[in-house]
């Protein structure tokens, strides 16, 4: 680079996060140079790289000259970032100013090569005073640029932004990505204390990840780039307790990745044995309290001072139930800002982002200014907002000047919808805290540098910037934001809050809403939300909704849940597919839409007739009226053959509610995972439990019946299948009571073999009642269906089941 600048400008080519800027910058330092940093974006013209237009305070128009122009003629090192971005047109004007240190500018004004400059003023005996008032200046001949960009992609629709006219304007340098030893020695320089273990485990997962030829591996190794992983290290050693795998899915977003994605994450994960996180259902169980105390705020087991502000107007102050995952996120939160970093919070639209990052402000007693964009947001409007005062336009400071200038932390909201061209700009912020503004001014973070010098503001310590986004594509037709800038913010991915937590949540919305209304509308939409997930439906249905639907069910109880859940759901009434999704998903979890005061139908009443006579006993008191008859009773001790253990299995099971369209007698039903040719043969229940028994194979389901799965035992080697026609199995079932509470006892009619079964083990022991008990069964006995006569078979007595003792009698015996 040296070499080359002696020559002429240069240009760096190196993939995102690499290192191209800190190179840059370093080599600045080395020759003394100022350097000028310039962030180029895709909408910016010719005008906004050589002289802009401004307005006089008396109303005239006149030529600013842009940093560009003023770096040319104090001679400092400029910074041309993202020449890959910019228009090509754009470019071309920089080319007399590149090959011959020449310039003309709107205004007439001319810039010469100092050789040239000199020559003429020789020529015209002029001073330099003469000459510049005649609009002629010298270009310094330290004067030097340094582009940097991103290689080509080979294959890319667009135009290549490196063409036979650009390959003339520099000479090229490539920053070529970091070996492993190379980047473990720079993580290990800048982030002594992280834990070793965790260091090589990063860097040979990402190291895997670049070096693979699979396209969707790649475009993970994008989102762990060499400043991701030094952000990563600096939080480990911090929190030395946390996982390398939450630390690894956050930075890449995991929980909005395409299922292909995650997937490919996940089985490299596993090749680098990182241990993947614990169940997300089992981390919910984690219960994170907040509280201050003596001005500490303490989140979990994270603490920090609070802020004491000079502006308390712009403290929010927030509407915010708290939930245990809310928290935790909040305590991932902190963590990053006591560290220094900005924030991205990344969800679906409606899942609290902004109620997040308001609550968060608020217990840290930290001012906020709010900025929100939008499709046509430019690069003017996020640093001026122009007004009109006394009839003049008077340009402002934007929110994010103020924050800058006082401190206060930036939220920004809606960032997907400006287009990334535009959030580029606030690359340079991030990174190195300077910035130019659209009229001219400009941001350095070193307060030294700003000292009596116009046209400078000099960046608050205290200033940090919490950005908002949704994910990016379809519904939200965002950009995406976090594949242009996900790797110079610290990510978290913002989530609807489990079940049980939006409930509570729900319940202190509504606390006048019933707990069986609130329940059936918690489980509608968690399942919509899995649709989503799975590309059934486009649209997201997120807490927002849920939480509008149980604020006008608190306000106007009389009206009925099916017009109300019509408020979010009218807008997908005109697709026929999406709406009859919606209301088989709605139908099921018993909220009643669609359904009209006639759907009514239940079983006709039939009257009993009148009691009369059938007939009488007579007691014959004749002799021997107090002779008591004793009958022989035997006692015996059960023989216990077993336990055998078989495999208890469990699989998922959906309630369905059967009054959501119609009003029946039947309340709800399941559909039990069972072959086509099996026959139920009995039902029985105890408490919440019921139990079910097939007889083909012979099989025992047992389900809660609020729950959500069922188990099952196969009993098919106890009784095996014998050849049609032959002896088949027919069974009932006898739940037992406290202290055998989950067991059952299983009876087969035809052999009188009598099972012990516990649900939870998986055990079965045979009872044998006595020695003629082991009798083989009969075998030449035609099937209990197509039987018609009534045949001699064992019956058991479930009756008094609950108390622990059951009966056993021969039907017709």
């Amino acid at each position: 680079m040296v070499q080359s600048h002696l020559a002429k400008d240069m240009c760096l080519i190196g993939a995102k996060g690499c290192g191209k800027s800190v190179i840059a910058r370093e080599f600045a330092e080395m020759l003394g140079y100022n350097v000028e940093p310039i962030m180029l974006y895709q909408d910016m013209t010719a005008r906004d790289l050589l002289q802009q237009r401004y307005t006089l305070p008396n109303g005239d128009t006149a030529w600013r000259a842009s940093p560009l122009v003023t770096a040319a003629q104090e001679g400092k090192l400029v910074l041309l970032d993202g020449i890959h971005r910019v228009n090509l047109g754009t470019l071309s004007v920089l080319s007399r100013l590149i090959h011959d240190r020449e310039l003309s500018l709107y205004d007439g004004t001319r810039l010469l090569r100092s050789d040239r400059y000199q020559a003429l003023k020789e020529e015209l005996q002029l001073s330099d005073q003469e000459l510049q008032e005649r609009s002629v200046f010298p270009v310094h001949p330290s004067f030097r640029i340094v582009a940097l960009a991103e290689p080509p992609v080979a294959g890319s629709s667009s135009q290549q932004w490196l063409g036979s006219e650009l390959l003339t304007m520099f000479l090229f340098h490539t920053v070529r990505p970091l070996g492993v030893d190379e980047e473990t020695a720079i993580i290990r320089a800048m982030t002594p204390d992280a834990p070793t273990e965790a260091v090589e485990q990063l860097l040979s997962l990402t190291h895997r990840l670049r070096e693979t030829n699979d396209p969707t591996a790649q475009s993970l190794a994008s989102s762990l780039s060499t400043r991701q992983l030094l952000r990563i290290c600096r939080r480990l050693s911090r929190y030395p307790e946390e996982s390398v795998s939450h630390a690894i899915h956050k930075a890449c977003l995991s929980r909005f990745l395409p299922t292909l994605a995650r997937s490919a994450l996940q089985k490299n994960l596993a090749n680098c044995s990182i241990q993947d996180a614990v169940d997300p259902e089992g981390l919910q169980e984690k219960d994170v309290s907040c509280q201050i105390t003596d001005g500490v705020l303490k989140i979990g087991s994270v603490s920090a001072p609070v802020h004491t502000p000079v502006e308390k107007m712009k403290v929010p102050d927030v509407l915010f139930y708290e939930n245990a995952q809310h928290m935790m996120l909040m305590e991932d939160i902190l963590k990053d800002f006591l560290l220094g970093e900005h924030l991205l919070l990344v969800g679906n639209q409606g899942v609290g982002k902004n109620k997040i990052a308001d609550r968060f402000l608020q217990l840290m007693n930290r001012p906020r200014e709010y900025l929100q964009l939008h499709r046509d947001t430019t690069v003017q409007t996020l640093t001026l907002q122009p007004s009109v005062r006394d009839g003049v336009i008077v340009y402002e400071d934007s929110p994010l000047v103020k924050a800058v200038k006082k401190g206060h932390v930036l939220v920004i909201d809606e960032a997907d919808k400006a287009p990334t061209n535009v959030t580029c700009i606030l690359k340079t912020l991030v990174e190195s805290g300077e910035m130019i503004l659209a009229d001219g001014r400009r941001i350095v973070s070193d307060p030294a540098e700003a000292e009596g010098r116009p046209n400078i503001v000099a960046m608050h310590p205290d200033f940090r910037m919490l950005v908002l986004a949704n994910r990016p594509g379809f519904p939200f037709l965002g950009n995406d934001f976090f594949g242009a800038l996900g790797d110079i913010f610290s990510c978290h991915a913002v989530d609807n809050p489990k079940p049980q937590g939006e409930l509570a949540m729900l319940k202190q919305y509504g606390p006048d809403v019933s707990d069986a209304l609130l329940n059936k509308l918690v489980a509608a939409f968690g399942e919509l939300r899995g649709m989503a997930d799975q590309g059934t439906i486009s649209y997201p249905y997120s807490t927002r909704e849920v939480v509008n639907i149980v604020k006008h069910l608190q306000k106007f109880p009389e009206e009925g849940l099916a017009n109300v859940v019509r408020n979010v759901f009218d807008f997908d009434s005109y697709n026929k597919e999406t709406r009859e999704i919606l209301i088989g998903a709605l139908h099921k979890h018993g909220i009643p839409i669609g359904a009209k005061p006639s759907n009514v139908n239940l079983a006709k009443e039939l009257a009993l007739p009148d009691c009369k006579m059938a007939g009488y006993w007579t007691v014959n008191q004749e002799g021997n009226a107090r002779r008591k008859l004793l009958c022989p009773t035997e006692s015996h001790r059960i023989d216990v053959k077993g336990p055998v253990f078989l495999r208890v299995q469990g699989y998922p099971i959906e309630r369905h509610e059967a009054r959501a369209l119609s009003f029946t007698e039947e309340q709800a039903h399941w559909q039990i995972p069972m072959n086509e040719v099996n026959i139920v043969c009995d039902v029985a229940t105890a408490k919440d439990a019921i139990y079910v028994a097939t007889c083909n194979p012979v099989c025992l389901y047992a389900m809660e019946r609020g729950g959500s799965a069922v188990r099952s035992i196969e009993l098919y080697d106890v009784f095996p299948r014998t050849i049609s026609g032959v002896w088949q199995p027919f069974v009932t079932v006898a739940p037992l009571g406290n202290p055998l509470d989950g067991q059952v006892v299983l009876h087969e009619e035809q052999s009188n073999t009598v099972l012990h079964l516990d649900l939870v083990t998986g055990a079965v022991r045979r009872l044998l009642m006595a020695p003629e008990d082991e009798e083989p069964p009969p075998r030449k006995t035609p099937s209990w269906w197509s039987s018609k006569e009534g045949q001699g078979s064992f019956k058991m007595c479930r009756e008094f089941a609950q108390k622990n003792w059951l009966l056993f009698y021969k039907e017709d015996g």
